[in-house]
């Protein structure tokens, strides 16, 4: 806590306050809070979707306004004015009337950034459920902030990559494959590895985990759905963290299955990523090309 920070009167009862330590600087962080595309790209936290800005004039009295769509098709529409902007050290938005008030405040702590966040106007019983939020859309950005560090070559950033496969097989054993607790564990493993399906709400905004065993270490491979469309479409994130270097910080990974009709069968297009590192894709894509092959096996069955 800053020397000035000490001289303000502590949060009000009804005040919530939620903090995180971030590796960036307060001008990396002040983007992410001023410019509307890195903000779309966080602040909303249902995983996979992003803010729809329809406004954003970053200055004091300037207007926002946004949607945060959420899984069930809510558009949820947000709207507030800038209060009060001092650059790389505080933010202060929220109603006209400061009825509800969102302050944010950045501390260099030698090559990090404490922000906190501080909300006014919230109903102490609905805090837990606001700070789960806000944790939400911290985790987000922790993973936009690595994937930027890591990038720093664009002839070498991480693009992702897409795989297409026709199946030999009826199209709903196809998507049964990719849909049930059976299904998954027949094919979704690496060589040696066994895989046991932990969780399965394979519905929009549900979660599922995948845990998988070589007889010397576990990994989990979990995360939620984001669209669902049966037969037809699959979208959902993977939570990576694992294989993660000293300091990296756990971030969502999409994924979207596209099944259509074709000779004999169905084609599947599997898209992927980016991840933190072209070297972390190539090897997540080396990995998606082995299970296909245990897909492909398991179909014939």
């Amino acid at each position: 806590m800053t020397k000035q920070d000490t001289k303000r009167p502590a949060p009000k009862a009804k005040d919530l306050t939620v903090e995180r330590m971030f590796n960036a600087s307060p001008e990396k962080l002040w983007a992410y809070w001023t410019d509307p595309q890195k903000y779309a790209r966080w602040f909303n936290p249902a995983p996979g979707i992003d803010l729809v800005i329809h406004e954003f004039d970053v200055r004091p009295g300037g207007h926002t306004r946004f949607d945060m769509p959420q899984p069930d098709g809510n558009e949820n529409p947000q709207d507030g004015i800038f209060h009060a902007l001092e650059p790389y050290r505080e933010i202060v938005s929220g109603a006209p009337d400061k009825s509800f008030l969102i302050r944010v405040t950045f501390e260099p702590v030698g090559t990090r950034t404490r922000m906190t966040v501080t909300v006014t106007g919230i109903p102490p019983e609905y805090h837990e459920g606001a700070t789960q939020g806000w944790n939400a859309g911290f985790h987000k950005l922790a993973a936009l902030l690595t994937v930027e560090g890591k990038a720093v070559d664009p002839k070498s950033a991480p693009r992702g990559f897409t795989i297409e496969r026709t199946l030999k097989a009826p199209p709903r054993k196809v998507w049964t494959m990719w849909t049930t607790k059976d299904g998954l564990e027949a094919w979704f493993t690496g060589q040696g590895w066994t895989s046991k399906v932990t969780r399965l709400d394979v519905r929009v905004g549900g979660q599922y985990e995948i845990t998988m065993h070589d007889g010397k270490q576990t990994i989990r491979n979990h995360g939620t759905y984001t669209e669902i469309v049966p037969n037809r479409r699959l979208a959902y994130t993977w939570e990576y963290d694992i294989f993660l270097a000293p300091g990296d910080q756990p971030y969502d990974v999409r994924i979207t299955v596209e099944f259509e009709e074709a000779p004999g069968g169905k084609k599947m297009t599997f898209t992927q990523g980016p991840l933190a590192t072209p070297e972390y894709t190539e090897g997540s894509r080396q990995g998606v090309l082995s299970n296909f092959e245990r897909l492909a096996k398991a179909l014939e069955v």
